[in-house]
């Protein structure tokens, strides 16, 4: 099943929010502020929604819209495989 976001933040988001704001790049910003778009979003889960015929209604839960469309930006924006793409935003609060 996909999600458009996730439902509720995580105790840690909260308390970590302040410390990683001031590690944020110029273009995340900027990137940030693009993709907050509700309507861009929805498209993003139309189709994620259609890539099998049961996406919508059956299954484990998948990535949320927003977490993917905002991964895929991230990893072209640094030029990132899919497996280095997993490693650092693991690994990076920031991202």
């Amino acid at each position: 099943m996909i999600e458009r976001k996730y439902g509720q933040h995580h105790l840690g988001e909260i308390f970590l929010k302040d410390s990683v704001d001031d590690c944020w790049e110029p273009w995340m910003r900027k990137a940030d502020e693009i993709l907050d778009d509700e309507e861009l979003i929805n498209i993003v889960y139309e189709a994620l929604r259609r890539r099998r015929p049961n996406s919508a209604t059956r299954g484990r839960k998948g990535t949320p819209a927003e977490v993917a469309t905002r991964m895929l930006v991230l990893k072209h924006m640094r030029n990132w495989s899919f497996v280095t793409l997993e490693r650092e935003v693991r690994a990076n609060m920031v991202y």
